[in-house]
């Protein structure tokens, strides 16, 4: 991966972090190997924009009660994201080349994302996006002493929901805390000790970050899901389950009770693609999984590009190589999740 600098900002030193015992740091060839990094959470990707993808994910496991990860795509991606039962995560945009969305709304760097246990989001990444996210038990973080009433019954409230914070201050704040952390990770003595203090630490930090200000008197108690974005989910869901079926976008707008001009707004502004190339796109992603399985490993490409609705080689072995930077044949040389490599 090139010496950004975000590298250079957020990853630290990389002889460190490879053969450290708090922080494990991988680059990604594969956004599915990649989406099963972030321990404790239930995430898949699909790839919206075309060619090979490239992605970083550091984590800083800082004890039992906090840990920190850093995220870097070059690809934008579709990420539907289910949050542990037993955590709150604050997610921070570090950049790309616009703001992200979550649950229909923009997410930018102004902006703290506030994950409660159990909650669900779908969110869309753009290209060259990088977050990090400030992962605290719910339990420790609820009776830390720092963390104000207010802000304890804020919390206690949102859960199983999403919170998105307007607070620049905040959110510059924690994202210093998240990369101080790291960084006094990578540089300790007594890795495991050292890590679990750090974490303590954090946890503070993060409580003392809330209760200061008036975050909360001007903000949301979760994030509002627009009705654009109740539409696509509604689509998505039967784009999906009737993956193999061509359905005419027409029928697919009626069939929810709205305009097909509706419909093509509410994947725009979502995903950034029509509902017949996400269809599209989707099914390439399944061909692409079931090339990667081993026991398809006897199995044609041709059959098995036609069993995903796609009857024409040359046209299937275009359209993949275009969305994934490879060909098909290269995908199923490199095997089941080719492992991240250590950094």
């Amino acid at each position: 991966m090139k010496n950004t600098v975000l590298s250079t900002n957020w990853f630290p030193d990389c002889r460190a972090s490879a053969n450290h015992a708090a922080l494990v740091d991988c680059a990604y060839d594969d956004f599915d190997r990649q989406a099963e990094r972030l321990a404790g959470h239930d995430q898949s990707y699909l790839q919206l924009t075309p060619g090979a993808f490239e992605g970083r994910f550091l984590s800083g496991f800082l004890g039992p009660n906090a840990s920190v990860h850093v995220e870097h795509c070059n690809q934008s991606l579709e990420q539907f994201i289910g949050a542990s039962p037993t955590d709150f995560s604050f997610g921070l945009t570090l950049g790309g080349s616009e703001p992200f969305v979550v649950n229909g709304r923009p997410f930018g760097t102004g902006q703290v994302m506030v994950v409660a246990p159990g909650a669900s989001l779908h969110m869309r990444s753009p290209l060259d996006g990088a977050v990090v996210a400030i992962v605290v038990n719910r339990e420790r973080l609820l009776r830390e002493p720092g963390l104000s009433p207010a802000v304890f019954e804020w919390l206690d409230a949102l859960v199983p929901s999403v919170g998105l914070l307007h607070a620049p201050r905040l959110a510059e704040r924690m994202r210093d805390d998240a990369r101080e952390a790291l960084q006094a990770a990578s540089a300790g003595d007594a890795p495991l000790l050292d890590a679990e203090r750090i974490g303590n630490a954090l946890v503070g930090s993060v409580a003392a970050a809330l209760s200061l200000g008036r975050t909360l008197e001007t903000n949301p108690e979760a994030v509002s899901e627009p009705r654009f974005f109740e539409r696509f989910m509604e689509s998505r869901q039967q784009i999906r389950a009737g993956w193999h079926d061509t359905v005419p976008i027409n029928a697919l707008a009626e069939s929810l009770n709205t305009t097909t001009r509706s419909l093509q707004d509410a994947f725009s502004r979502q995903v950034a693609v029509g509902p017949l190339t996400y269809w599209r796109i989707y099914r390439l992603h399944l061909a692409r999984r079931a090339l990667q399985r081993s026991e398809t490993d006897n199995q044609p490409i041709g059959d098995i590009a036609a069993r995903h609705g796609f009857w024409n080689w040359s046209e299937f072995s275009r359209l993949y190589r275009r969305q994934f930077g490879e060909r098909p044949s290269e995908t199923r040389a490199r095997g089941q999740h080719a492992p991240g490599q250590t950094v």
